[in-house]
């Protein structure tokens, strides 16, 4: 637990919350930004290193690379969703253990892209060179990844026992 003291009180924040709170931020940024990528177009999904089929079939008028991206946008706001509640923000919501698990899972495994992408092996942009965005996207994701893995730990811990 951490004290943080001002303007006469004490508040005590335990670090697995706030892990838990900075990862579910991190879900909540990635889908706006998601979003953001949805009303900026195809010049977005280029930058974002989406596939260059995506940013073509979006030029030409299709929304399917819309709809993509819109699941993308709600799985990410759902994981917030499921950080806020492990950090006791919103109330608990279903499976919460098991879910907060496979969520760290999945940052974890995408996060560690980052070590192939520091050999300058691409394996989300076939045909591309690795390029500093990805170091900074897979960097931000493998943050995110231990932010959840650290607060996940302590979750598990801390579960009451069953009989």
């Amino acid at each position: 637990m951490v004290c943080v003291s001002g303007a006469g009180a004490n508040l005590l924040i335990n670090m697995h919350e706030t892990f838990f709170i900075l990862g579910g931020s991190v879900s909540a940024i990635a889908a706006l930004a998601h979003l953001g990528i949805i009303v900026s177009g195809p010049r977005a999904y280029r930058f974002f290193r989406a596939p260059d089929s995506y940013a073509d079939a979006v030029a030409r008028g299709s929304h399917k690379p819309h709809v993509v991206t819109a699941i993308i946008a709600t799985i990410l706001f759902t994981w917030s969703a499921y950080a806020f509640s492990a950090a006791g923000i919103v109330a608990p919501l279903p499976l919460l253990p098991w879910i907060i698990t496979a969520i760290t899972a999945v940052y974890m495994i995408r996060g560690l892209a980052l070590v192939l992408q520091l050999y300058k092996i691409s394996i989300f942009t076939a045909g591309h060179q690795v390029v500093i965005r990805d170091l900074v996207f897979s960097g931000i994701v493998l943050s995110a990844g231990f932010m959840h893995l650290v607060a996940t730990i302590h979750l598990f811990r801390n579960l009451p026992a069953t009989n």
